[in-house]
């Protein structure tokens, strides 16, 4: 038989033109594969029902309330919570405000890797054979890609045989779900750019067996391309050639004449044309992949009977700037990817998938965000078939992947939301019903959707709060999300700050009622895991204010985690006036007249260490200076001595000039030689004079310069832990917490306080002290009410936060409660109903406790404050709402079931 090579010659040689013929229109035919073997997975009969919101069934549909059995890594039932009958012994997993869709497959991928063959021609090369199943594809499986396909080569007319895979499984056999997909075949530009081949001889080179020359390639342009596919299908028609090489070829190619699916590559209009017109002439099945312009060759598609599928590829980068014509030009604008899926959909049988596939492997990761393009140009739901049931129907492995249905493998995706809106994220990914991700990242970010904000400023707000780490990172009608963080829809709910209990018995693990010293810290009594902690959070108070029972007592502000975090130690001092008004206040009196000079003394102690710092900063500066100058003398008087030295050591010895006759001078010379001698000579003198007197002058030795002197450093006063506590007070850094009952007791403390010691001041009123709220209202000072907010006398009812609030006076709230502050909220509600404005309640609870204590970075709802949270499922302080979560340092401290879809280990 004639060799291959010969064959392909020939043709080529003999053939000058390559023309179409015309073809009928026909009906699809399903895509045709080989499925490998799958055998189950091994593992427990557990059946799991997973309950989520909805699920998209890789189809088109979505079912609502929906309910996912599955059972030995197989898919049972897919129905609604309604219709599922759970039977005893199965695990449920609720997936609340979550949806379902298939793992998405991707109808072709160059994941292969390792390059092109140097041969044009290499149809033996099978794709699954160097598949790295254990490399790392975790990027992929957090997108929710579950299965690809895999192609060998990208630039070479026949690179080899495709194959589909999975992307998680711990046995290669059981994810191959298709050894053999279809044969490759490249009918684009860069197919033709073939190198040429040298082989080099296996044994020495002589006259009978010279060097060989590199050989050319065969298809080096579009014609030569075709002839040689032509050539090649004819060869399968007889025996196999003798050459070996041409027989691997021959023998690789003919499995798929006529039966098995060719997935061919044609862009152009003109590579198109060429593609349908080879296949039908060849009567060969065939998926058409990356066709661009198909608006020339519509028609010709349509009527195409051989044709199985068609995978579109994406013409956009995400994140990337690609030229596009320009819009003036008259050059006809192209078709979008979705224009062209909808002109196809149109146009060709119903049955006939279409897939999509990104530019570039590197844009694997944003599928989903390419299929939402498709989405926003009005495909709706119908796009994310391409992705799934489309693509697997395009591959021949419908029946195991691509579609929740049962029998289908058990590979989904658990999405925070709608699949393509732009913020929802992949929070699981299932294979063979195992979970191959979870969205456990160290980017433990937060975001809250769909919830009005009730700032203390009294306005509100529809907004997304978004929270990374402890803080508070952005709020807005849309905010940035993180790309592994978890989204909370709370739509209906209310958000506001997280409240602060002014004085509350949480922290301890009980009630302090010991004395505790001024001077001590409280923050050393807070126990971990308190249990009434547990209860309080749950009444929306995530910081604490706690003290002693026994007055006076120190203060601590702290967070109430489950590990107590604490804010500010002491935060203030509080204590107690009560008996007789003129006795209680001359003892406060005496107790803040020694605070104060203890606070003075301390004062006075600051000042004169800070001139000292700055004396002693003086003294160092001229010390440098006095030592620099020392050295320096030093060094010119060890000089000076030196010179000496040698100069008696080898004393200069002058010559002798000899006498020589003067000349007899004339009676004028000798007047003007008499006159210039007498110069000469006074002028010698004045310069021997001022020569004695120079040195005559004593020289200033290192010894005489004066050092300056070092100040004395002052002695700070003596210190007293009982009074230490004050000198914050003075300083206005921290309030004194003062308990009053009556009215004379409110004024003693005004007096006292405010206008004679001139520190700050917060009153706790109890008894009759409201009848002083005037007073009160009229210096501004902060009121603390509870626990009981409201009071009676003469017939008359007293709301004791509108009472004060409506004096003028900062009102802020204390339980002082242990499990029953989770009633808090309830309380407050009641306050509400009679009068206290909600927002009054809201800035009472957060805003102006923090800035009466000067709590930094909390009481608000602000992009770097504490995310402390406090969710509503109503309008704050309604009768009917309830506290559903308590957000402290950016975690939920407590949450109901119902809002947290991540609260089931099991789902992870």
């Amino acid at each position: 038989m004639i060799g291959i090579r010969t064959l392909l010659a020939t043709s080529i040689a003999a053939a000058a033109l390559w023309t179409a013929s015309p073809h009928a229109p026909c009906v699809a035919a399903e895509t045709s594969g080989d499925l490998g073997t799958w055998s189950t997975p091994s593992g427990s009969a557990v059946t799991t029902v997973y309950l989520a919101d909805r699920a998209h069934t890789g189809t088109g549909d979505i079912i609502d309330e929906a309910a996912l059995v599955v059972r030995d890594g197989k898919i049972v039932d897919l129905t609604t919570r309604e219709s599922v009958q759970i039977e005893p012994g199965w695990k449920v997993v609720e997936l609340t405000g979550s949806t379902l869709m298939p793992g998405m497959v991707i109808a072709e991928t160059g994941l292969l890797g390792g390059g092109d063959e140097e041969r044009t021609l290499s149809p033996e090369i099978r794709s699954v054979d160097g598949f790295d199943f254990f490399a790392d594809y975790d990027s992929l499986l957090a997108s929710g890609i579950t299965t690809v396909q895999i192609s060998a080569g990208q630039n070479r007319l026949l690179p080899g045989q495709t194959a589909v895979v999975k992307l998680a499984g711990d046995d290669p056999l059981e994810r191959t779900i298709s050894e053999i997909e279809a044969l490759r075949l490249q009918l684009t530009q860069s197919a033709f750019a073939t190198p040429t081949i040298y082989e080099p001889p296996v044994a020495a080179v002589s006259v009978e067996r010279p060097l060989e020359a590199t050989r050319f390639q065969v298809a080096s342009d579009l014609p030569s391309a075709l002839l040689t596919v032509r050539a090649l299908w004819k060869a399968t028609e007889g025996d196999s050639p003798e050459d070996p090489d041409d027989a691997l070829i021959v023998e690789s190619i003919k499995p798929f004449v006529g039966e098995k699916t060719v997935r061919v590559t044609a862009r152009s209009a003109n590579e198109i044309v060429a593609a349908l017109d080879l296949m039908e002439e060849l009567d060969q099945p065939f998926i058409l992949v990356a066709p661009s312009r198909i608006v020339p060759v519509i028609d010709r598609l349509v009527s195409c009977k051989q044709l199985r599928g068609i995978v579109l590829e994406h013409d956009v980068r995400p994140g990337s700037w690609v030229d596009v014509p320009d819009p003036e030009s008259k050059e006809l604008r192209p078709k979008s990817v979705a224009e062209k899926w909808r002109m196809l959909k149109s146009r060709l049988p119903k049955e006939m998938p279409i897939a999509l596939k990104p530019i570039s492997d590197g844009d694997l990761t944003d599928i989903r965000f390419l299929v939402s393009m498709l989405a926003s140009e009005g495909l709706g739901s119908e796009a994310l078939t391409t992705v799934t049931g489309d693509a697997a129907s395009l591959l021949g492995v419908v029946d195991h992947v691509g579609v929740l249905a049962a029998g289908t493998h058990a590979d989904f995706v658990v999405l925070s939301g709608e699949p393509l809106e732009p913020q929802t994220t992949v929070l699981q990914t299932y294979v063979d019903g195992v979970a191959v991700y979870g969205a456990e990242s160290t980017d433990d970010s937060i975001l809250l959707s769909g919830a009005t904000l009730c700032l203390p400023d009294g306005s509100e707000a529809v907004a997304e709060v978004s929270v990374a780490g402890r803080s508070i990172r952005a709020i807005g009608s849309s905010v940035s999300a993180a790309p592994l963080g978890k989204t909370y829809t709370l739509d209906g709910c209310y958000i506001t700050p997280g409240f602060i209990d002014a004085g509350t018995r949480l922290g301890g693990g009980r009630a302090i009622t010991s004395r505790i010293s001024i001077g001590d810290k409280l923050g050393k009594y807070l126990v971990p895991d308190d249990d009434s902690v547990r209860r309080g959070r749950m009444g929306g108070v995530s910081i604490g204010l706690l003290a002693s029972d026994s007055l006076p007592s120190p203060v601590v502000a702290f967070k109430l985690g489950d590990e107590p975090r604490v804010l500010k130690d002491p935060v203030a001092i509080r204590s107690r006036l009560s008996g007789n008004p003129t006795t209680a206040a001359e003892s406060l009196k005496k107790t803040l007249k020694g605070a104060k000079a203890y606070a003075d003394s301390w004062v006075a102690y600051d000042k004169k260490a800070a001139e000292y710092k700055v004396a002693l900063a003086k003294y160092e500066a001229e010390k440098k200076k006095y030592d620099e100058a020392v050295a320096k003398k030093k060094a010119e008087e060890a000089k000076a001595k030196s010179s000496s030295a040698a100069s008696k050591s080898t004393p200069a010895k002058k010559p002798v000039p000899s006498p020589s006759p003067k000349p007899t001078p004339k009676p004028s010379e000798e007047k003007k030689d008499s006159s210039e001698a007498k110069t000469a000579s006074d002028s010698k003198s004045s310069s021997d004079a001022k020569k004695s007197t120079t040195e005559s002058k004593p020289t200033e030795k290192s010894s005489d310069l004066k050092a300056p002197t070092k100040p004395t450093a002052p002695k700070p006063p003596r210190s007293v832990s009982t009074l230490e506590p004050y000198r914050a007070v003075f300083k206005l850094e921290i309030p004194l917490i003062i308990e009053v009952n009556e009215e004379a007791g409110v004024e003693t403390a005004l007096s006292v306080v405010v206008d004679e010691y001139k520190v700050r001041l917060v009153l706790v009123a109890s008894g009759t002290a409201y009848l002083a709220a005037d007073k009160i209202g009229e210096k501004k000072v902060p009121v603390i009410v509870g626990p009981s907010l409201t009071t009676q006398r003469n017939g008359r009812s007293y709301n004791l936060p509108q009472h004060f609030r409506t004096a003028g006076c900062p009102v802020l709230v204390q339980t002082r409660a242990t499990t029953s502050a989770a009633s808090l909220p309830q309380v407050i509600a009641h306050s509400a109903s009679r009068g206290l404005g909600r927002g009054d309640a809201v800035q009472a609870l957060t805003l102006d406790a923090a800035d009466v204590f000067k709590l930094n970075n909390v009481g608000q709802i602000k992009p770097g404050f504490d995310a402390d949270l406090t969710v509503f499922d109503g309008p704050p302080f309604y009768p009917s709402s309830r506290v559903i979560g308590v957000m402290i340092d950016g975690e939920w401290a407590y949450l109901d079931s119902r809002y947290d879809s991540y609260a089931s280990k099991e789902a992870r």
